[in-house]
């Protein structure tokens, strides 16, 4: 079930669409200013973020920008009342993939979201590491790493939040969104693939558990 960041100040819209996009299958969470978004992106693991351009407290422009600094395959869309040139010029620029502008008929954003999702890169790479989402394929200087589905998706996400910390609550959240496995499962996953990405002699990246607050994949 991909998961939506929501950033929209108007509590109406903002009720609407997180029942629309529930409705449509994903798991939306909304925000309604600027910080609170910023910590909700720092705290989460999302596939897609949605964006108002006017916020109580900033411009939307900002986080778009702070959020691709960090990750630049995320799909960030923005939502606006404002319908002048400069607007969508300065959001595409920010680095938004695609821009909505209000009242938008409610298919047509779901029709938006799923494309971006769609066109959302399948491959992750740190140096001589890549992630091949798609095949479910992980190499090293261009030998397989084999690992099991669970080792996979760690992977994938510290990848994902590469260089920011990830909490053993999230992750158990992503591996298992019924909430069945158990967190020492998860860290069970961790140590076998910690423990592979070693036997590989995979130098361009390593696994920091930070006391209290979680794991991270730092680049070496």
């Amino acid at each position: 079930m991909p998961k939506i960041l929501l950033v929209e100040d108007d509590p109406l819209i903002g009720r609407a669409l997180t029942r629309l996009l529930t409705q449509e299958g994903f798991s939306p969470q909304h925000v309604t200013t600027l910080s609170e978004g910023r910590k909700a992106y720092r705290e989460g693991l999302y596939d897609l973020v949605i964006l108002d351009v006017n916020l109580p407290d900033g411009l939307g422009f900002e986080l778009c920008r702070e959020i691709r600094e960090e990750d630049g395959e995320i799909p960030i869309l923005f939502l606006t009342a404002r319908g002048d040139e400069e607007t969508a010029v300065k959001g595409l620029s920010a680095g938004a993939c695609d821009f909505v502008r209000k009242p938008f008929p409610r298919q047509e954003l779901i029709l938006r979201i799923r494309k971006a999702l769609k066109n959302a890169p399948d491959r992750l790479s740190v140096g001589e590491l890549s992630v091949d989402r798609q095949k479910h394929e992980v190499k090293w200087k261009g030998k397989t790493i084999k690992l099991t589905p669970s080792e996979f998706e760690v992977l994938s996400i510290l990848l994902e939040k590469s260089g920011n910390i990830v909490s053993l609550e999230r992750l158990v959240e992503r591996l298992d969104p019924e909430g069945e496995m158990m967190e020492k499962s998860v860290k069970s996953h961790l140590s076998r693939l910690k423990a592979k990405l070693v036997k590989a002699k995979v130098e361009s990246v390593r696994i920091e558990a930070i006391y209290g607050q979680g794991y991270k994949l730092e680049r070496a």
